[in-house]
């Protein structure tokens, strides 16, 4: 059954940017989160650190840092592409796909 009084949101626009976007809430929250679990990371090294009287404890071996190296490398390079987009995004420059 069609009803008479039907919603019209063709004047609506298609795309926002900013925080009138729910994706960017979406993302800030999912910075919040890592942020938070970073900090509970850190304080809980330090906290651990204080009660081993000899750090790295003994039955510890030192971990290989070629791969997290590697990892980091990664990460500080995808900032770039984003850093690209942000910028568009604030001149709102749209990209036409063919």
């Amino acid at each position: 059954m069609k009803s008479s009084a039907t919603l019209n949101v063709s004047h609506l626009p298609s795309v926002a940017f900013g925080s009138r976007d729910p994706l960017w809430w979406g993302v800030m929250g999912f910075i919040l989160i890592e942020v938070t679990i970073l900090a509970i990371g850190i304080v809980s090294y330090f906290y651990l650190r204080t009660l081993a009287p000899l750090w790295p404890p003994p039955p510890t071996a030192l971990p290989a840092l070629l791969l997290p190296t590697v990892n980091m490398l990664l990460m500080l390079v995808s900032v770039v592409p984003m850093y690209w987009v942000d910028r568009a995004a604030r001149r709102k420059v749209r990209l036409k796909y063919k």
